[in-house]
């Protein structure tokens, strides 16, 4: 092939570009997105009425909020009961919460898991910066900031 033409040379580069692009897409990691999507995302709660919460609830699993977007359903663990409720997201970053239920376990503590329902039941909007949700009230001072995490 002494002198190609440069239509095959063309058609060589695309079937190398594709080839290159398939295999880096097919790669995996185990980290969090660095921008995160409200809805399937699993979000580590952080912060809960402008103070950092830093323990599993009831000393088992991290406190979490995942919005998924068929059916709008939440789901998640508040401290010691799990919680599955509806949700609805309108235009202007307008988040409300619905029909939540919580399994009924007793536990020592439970002024995390109500203050965190709570949060749940005013919430009025929301808020995403890269990898953070904040639910808001009124577009003030954060109820709760959350993290967006591998689900463990």
């Amino acid at each position: 092939m002494k002198n190609s033409s440069p239509i095959n040379k063309l058609a060589i580069l695309a079937w190398a570009l594709s080839l290159l692009a398939a295999c880096s897409s097919t790669k995996q990691t185990n980290q969090p997105p660095t921008t995160a999507a409200l809805e399937g995302t699993y979000w580590k709660l952080t912060e809960l009425r402008g103070v950092p919460v830093t323990e599993a609830g009831n000393g088992k699993k991290e406190l979490f909020l995942t919005l998924i977007a068929d059916g709008g359903r939440a789901h998640g663990f508040s401290g010691c009961n799990t919680f599955n409720g509806s949700y609805a997201v309108a235009e202007g970053s307008r988040i409300n919460f619905s029909r939540t239920a919580t399994t009924m376990m007793a536990c020592a503590n439970m002024e995390t898991e109500r203050q965190f329902l709570d949060v749940l039941s005013t919430a009025d909007s929301y808020a995403i910066a890269g990898n953070t949700l904040s639910l808001n009230r009124s577009r003030m001072a954060p109820l709760a900031k959350f993290v967006a995490a591998v689900k463990p």
